[in-house]
């Protein structure tokens, strides 16, 4: 349309209006891709600079792990100032950006996520596998073989442990060495050794009791040191009393399991006697470590 017959055209009032109302719905189009782009340019530098957090993060934690492994002393990396840099580091962006940076509040998320990496290259180059005891007691009916493991896992990924991690625990038809499928060296959350292997931790004593919980302090919180096992010694399940395993696992009263001591380093250490399923205080489980 020329110029003179655009003029003529908007010379009307209604088709003025028409025109003014395209022109604001071009301004308003115009102002919404504009919005757009700048919500996706900031959920792409907002990501950039998590990608990159990230990366230090991990490259700080696996750098902890190998100096840790050169040491001659006990292999106990230290995370601490990795963790502290990680949380400033992680509020810039999501300051800078906030709800247009997307996984907002994802800091936990990344962070096991690294933490569960490093720990399968610290227990390569430590050579080792962890163990604590439960810092949380619990009735006979722990939910089978199945839920006591479920229960050690989410008291380690509540301390950002890392790992998979198993109960050292017998049913009937199952024994605590055999679901174990690491041959050690074991060792406490501090370093201390438990047994120096599979074999030596199941010929009748350990290297070191184990009473330090998956808490930074070790301590449980709990009136008691009775550990549910239903293992002998051995590793093998107990069949020496009348009720071993609380029906395998699953009974809260009416029957009774088998129990070891967490303060002693002898055979008592795995293997007592039996105790009501629902004694008041109820039992910790002994955590251990998987590959």
């Amino acid at each position: 349309m020329s110029n003179s017959l655009l003029r003529r055209w908007a010379g009307t009032p209604m088709n003025r209006q028409n025109l003014f109302c395209a022109a604001m719905t071009l301004v308003l189009v115009s102002a919404l891709l504009s919005e757009t782009a700048r919500a996706v340019d900031d959920a792409l530098l907002c990501r950039a600079a998590k990608l990159k957090i990230t990366a230090n993060y991990e490259r700080c934690r696996i750098f902890e792990v190998v100096r840790a492994a050169r040491r001659a002393t006990l292999f106990i990396p230290d995370f601490s100032n990795c963790d502290e840099r990680l949380s400033k580091a992680w509020a810039k962006p999501e300051k800078n950006y906030g709800s247009g940076c997307p996984t907002f509040g994802d800091q936990p998320t990344i962070q096991q996520e690294a933490i569960s990496c490093t720990a399968t290259i610290s227990r390569k180059l430590a050579g080792r596998s962890r163990v604590f005891l439960s810092s949380v007691t619990y009735q006979g009916n722990l939910g089978g073989l199945t839920g006591a493991d479920a229960k050690c896992q989410a008291l380690a990924d509540a301390q950002l442990l890392g790992g998979r991690w198993a109960a050292w625990l017998s049913d009937g038809s199952t024994d605590a060495r055999d679901r174990l499928s690491s041959d050690g060296p074991f060792q406490l959350l501090d370093g201390r050794l438990v047994a120096n292997s599979l074999a030596d931790l199941t010929d009748g004593s350990i290297s070191h009791e184990i009473n330090r919980s998956e808490l930074s302090d070790g301590s449980t919180q709990s009136c008691t040191n009775l550990v549910w096992t239903g293992t002998y010694p051995d590793g093998t399940r107990d069949t020496s009393i009348l009720y071993p395993n609380c029906s395998n696992w699953s009974a809260s009263s009416g029957a009774g399991g088998g129990y070891g001591n967490s303060t002693v380093g002898d055979a008592y250490w795995t293997s007592i006697s039996e105790i009501a399923c629902d004694v008041s205080c109820g039992g910790h489980l002994y955590c251990f470590e998987q590959p």
